[in-house]
């Protein structure tokens, strides 16, 4: 038992200690460098094809003309809405995106609206948002205003459009006087 001890011991200890030998041949193999996209590679200097492809619209950019909140009127003026829209599709997103603040019935009663307090109605009496028009009510929903960020880089266009018309003909239809 005794010489098991220190030969035990010995091998403990030698295999603890961290060797990194003398020559180190492709050091980048081992501790490989971390390059960010979009960066210039430091070796060759070159950044041409490290560049997005032309025409690509860049990470959280909207390719929309009207990026202020409060230029709803001036981008539904300018807006062209589609002229088929699918109002059941428009129903089901809504459900999904706006519902858990703005309520099933677009009455402000989601879940959200105990934590956030200032969640305005889309239908009823108190509802500013009865006179919007569908390309007012597209523009809030992409770009956002007030509390409400906009949804242009999570929900496609025509879904969007889709939302905004189900608010108008639906939504109001059914809770106006």
């Amino acid at each position: 038992m005794s010489r098991i001890t220190p030969l035990f011991l010995s091998l403990f200890i030698g295999g603890c200690v961290n060797y990194i030998g003398q020559w180190h041949y492709f050091t980048d193999m081992y501790y490989s460098p971390a390059v960010d996209a979009q960066q210039i590679d430091e070796i060759g200097g070159r950044m041409g094809d490290m560049l997005p492809p032309e025409g690509s619209v860049a990470y959280k950019q909207i390719p929309y003309p009207f990026t202020s909140a409060t230029a709803a009127s001036e981008a539904a003026r300018a807006l062209n809405v589609p002229s088929e829209l699918d109002t059941k599709r428009g129903a089901r997103l809504y459900q999904i995106y706006c519902s858990p603040c703005h309520g099933a019935q677009g009455r402000a009663d989601g879940f959200v609206k105990p934590f956030m307090p200032s969640i305005l109605p889309l239908a009823g009496k108190e509802a500013n948002a009865n006179k919007l028009s569908v390309g007012e009510i597209y523009h809030i929903a992409t770009v956002g205003r007030g509390t409400m960020l906009g949804y242009g880089s999570q929900i496609r266009e025509r879904d969007r459009w889709a939302i905004a018309q189900f608010i108008k003909q639906e939504l109001q239809e059914q809770t106006s006087p």
